[in-house]
């Protein structure tokens, strides 16, 4: 996968770790709290990297109370297998 690709993909988590957040009545500055990290480190992994540990994920998903399988989107039709 092209980062180009990696970037679009980690967008897409990015809009469904929000969203969570919003269900859940919390934002990303509070995730990065509980999480032991300053307020916009999650913010920064998604606007500043490519990738995006599965350590960190998971533990996202923990906070967010969630099954980590919801946070990965689905494999759209028109992507390129790589």
């Amino acid at each position: 996968m092209d980062k180009k690709h990696q970037k679009l993909l980690l967008s897409d988590i990015h809009k469904l770790v929000k969203i969570l957040c919003v269900e859940k009545n919390t934002d990303l500055s509070a995730v990065s709290i509980q999480m032991g990290f300053t307020d916009g480190f999650i913010s920064n992994i998604f606007t500043r990297n490519t990738t995006i540990s599965l350590h960190v994920l998971y533990d996202i998903s923990e906070i967010l109370n969630c099954d980590i399988h919801i946070l990965i989107p689905l494999k759209k039709n028109n992507q390129k297998k790589s």
